[in-house]
């Protein structure tokens, strides 16, 4: 269903939102975009705004979503991939990301003033 979707999208411009659906409720989402940390707009795109209702994680909806981001960001001709951490369970994140193939390339400051990570992924490294 993934794969006819993102085969069926004509606009290039971003953002782009995917939400995740499940007996037609909206049960994750996640943002594709453009200039997300104020403090490195030499980087992009960004993945943004994961979230998963609590009820429906741990059922490999969130890795699905980030697949859908990696997939579009690639068919917009990008090789890389970015992301920060908020400030919630920053080190909970940076595990579940690193582990899945990110890497942590920079502190930066976030968009309210406070420290945070900056992490890439390579779309050449495969999704």
């Amino acid at each position: 269903m993934l794969k006819a979707y993102l085969e069926r999208v004509k606009d290039d411009s971003l953002p782009q939102c995917f939400v995740a659906v499940e007996d037609s409720l909206p049960v994750g989402m996640v943002i594709l975009k453009l200039d997300d940390l104020w403090s490195r707009k030499d980087l992009n795109p960004w993945l943004s705004s994961l979230l998963v209702v609590p009820r429906f994680r741990n059922r490999g909806i969130g890795q699905e979503l980030v697949r859908a981001v990696m997939v579009r960001a690639g068919q917009l001709g990008f090789d890389r991939l970015y992301l920060f951490l908020g400030r919630k369970r920053r080190g909970r994140l940076e595990r579940y990301y690193t582990k899945r193939g990110w890497e942590v390339i920079d502190n930066a400051e976030d968009n309210d003033g406070y420290n945070t990570k900056v992490l890439q992924y390579r779309l050449s490294q495969g999704i």
